[in-house]
């Protein structure tokens, strides 16, 4: 009876009053997620959720998303679905999610989730040039290389840039392969600069890589002569050839440098190393037939050059075929006139372009008597000293290459006068006649001397006697 009488009570009250609407609280439910799914950290992440409200319109709905606690996404409003959207990179250990939606009239909804926010890994990166110890010019490109990895994301996805301490960002770029080499190429001013490498994943989490290194003043060129052989000298076909020249580099160890030798018509011969002093060699034998421009070029380590060059001729020596006159060992007397022949040729020059020489070890150059348009040599000398002569015949092309020969010849001196008598003294007709000659001696001392008599008569030959 006491309940009944207090819902009459309650209705007769209304009825004096007039109709009062109640307000309805608004919905909301949090779509995209369940309670326990995985995130990654750092990933951006949509939430999304809808809202309703039997009351209001949507468009008058506050909406309010809330991530371990601190507001964020203030601008998600309801679309005309209700659907709202919330994107959001989370932390390791966080992971709560609420969705709060309130009307005008201050009636409210909410709805959560609590997500695993799974750890990832920073990436890594590391430089391999440029390096600490390496030589650096304010006017050459740097190449900037290294290598960069990410546990989770693939090279393509990283954010990889090369910046130094005062510049920042240097702008370059940068090419990252699928196994996560990466180059890039660029120029730094004069000085000490802290070089880094940054890469950055998909998360935000970031890895830095540095390296000092120091630039130092445009780029010096070396420097080279080429010493050995001669300029202009030559050499016969077939016969090794020791070049030999010098090189410098103010900028670096003088054992960098890139050296090679070549020929303007046989091409590259060969390269060298060169020595704590700069020198550098090569020895050829294989040179052609021809007057070669040989150029010794050195390279430094970013491209820097430098060359010297001698002209130097191969070719075929003269040939001296045959000595006619005199034969070797043949024995002339002091005074004689005696003839002097040979025959020469040439394979490049004509034979009247051959410089001939006849020496002499005990007087020299006696003559230099060429040869006619044949290669024929003939010549007489009568002005040899007395003596045991070693003859050298020497023939010379005009590349300065020659031949040579030599012949033993025996120059004889003749006795001292002799005295002679005659007996009887006076003599007749009717007497024998006697000559004795004596006191001779010969300047050579190479034995007695002999006499022979020669007899006249009234200046006429009569008779020869020993």
């Amino acid at each position: 009876m006491r309940q009944s009488f207090a819902l009459l009570a309650l209705l007769g009250a209304c009825s004096d009053a007039g109709v009062t609407k109640f307000n309805g609280a608004p919905t909301t439910t949090i779509t995209s997620h369940g309670n326990d799914d995985t995130v990654r950290e750092g990933d951006v992440i949509a939430l999304a959720g809808t809202v309703s409200d039997v009351d209001d319109a949507l468009s008058s709905l506050t909406v309010t998303w809330t991530i371990d606690g601190a507001a964020v996404c203030e601008m998600s409003i309801p679309d005309t679905s209700g659907r709202v959207t919330c994107e959001h990179a989370f932390v390791a250990g966080g992971g709560e999610v609420q969705l709060e939606v309130r009307d005008p009239s201050g009636g409210s909804g909410r709805a959560g989730v609590s997500l695993d926010v799974q750890p990832t890994d920073a990436p890594t990166a590391s430089i391999s040039a440029p390096t600490a110890t390496g030589t650096y010019y304010s006017d050459q490109i740097i190449a900037f290389q290294g290598t960069v990895d990410d546990a989770e994301d693939s090279a393509d996805q990283l954010v990889v840039t090369w910046e130094t301490e005062g510049l920042g960002d240097l702008g370059l770029e940068v090419d990252v392969t699928s196994e996560g080499r990466v180059e890039a190429y660029g120029a730094l001013s004069e000085g000490e600069h802290a070089v880094r490498l940054r890469v950055v994943d998909t998360t935000g989490r970031t890895a830095l890589e540095s390296v000092v290194i120091q630039v130092g003043p445009p780029n010096t060129a070396p420097t080279c002569a080429l010493t050995l052989p001669a300029d202009g000298s030559a050499g016969p076909l077939g016969s090794e050839v020791r070049f030999e020249g010098t090189v410098d580099d103010v900028d670096v160890d003088e054992s960098s440098l890139t050296v090679v030798w070549s020929s303007d018509r046989d091409g590259e011969l060969g390269g060298s190393t060169p020595d704590s002093d700069g020198t550098v060699r090569l020895a050829w034998d294989d040179l052609s037939v021809a007057t070669h421009l040989i150029t010794l070029r050195a390279t430094d380590e970013v491209g820097g050059t430098c060359t010297d060059s001698i002209y130097y001729t191969v070719g075929t020596p003269p040939s001296l075929t045959i000595i006619t006159a005199p034969t070797s060992g043949d024995l002339v007397s002091e005074g004689e006139n005696v003839q002097f022949a040979a025959t020469v040729s040439d394979g490049e020059d004509l034979p009247t372009d051959l410089i001939v020489s006849w020496e002499s070890d005990l007087d020299g150059v006696f003559s230099t008597q060429g040869s006619d348009s044949t290669g024929e040599i003939s010549f007489r000398e009568d002005a040899l000293t007395a003596g045991d002569h070693t003859v050298t015949v020497t023939v010379t092309d005009t590349d300065g290459l020659y031949a040579q020969r030599t012949i033993g010849l025996l120059v004889n001196a003749p006795p001292t006068l002799p005295t002679v008598t005659l007996a009887p003294n006076p003599a007749f007709t009717a007497n024998t006649l006697t000559a004795t000659a004596s006191g001779s001696t010969d300047p050579d001392g190479s034995g007695p001397v002999s006499y022979r008599y020669d007899w006249y008569v009234d200046g006429v030959y009569s008779a020869v006697s020993t």
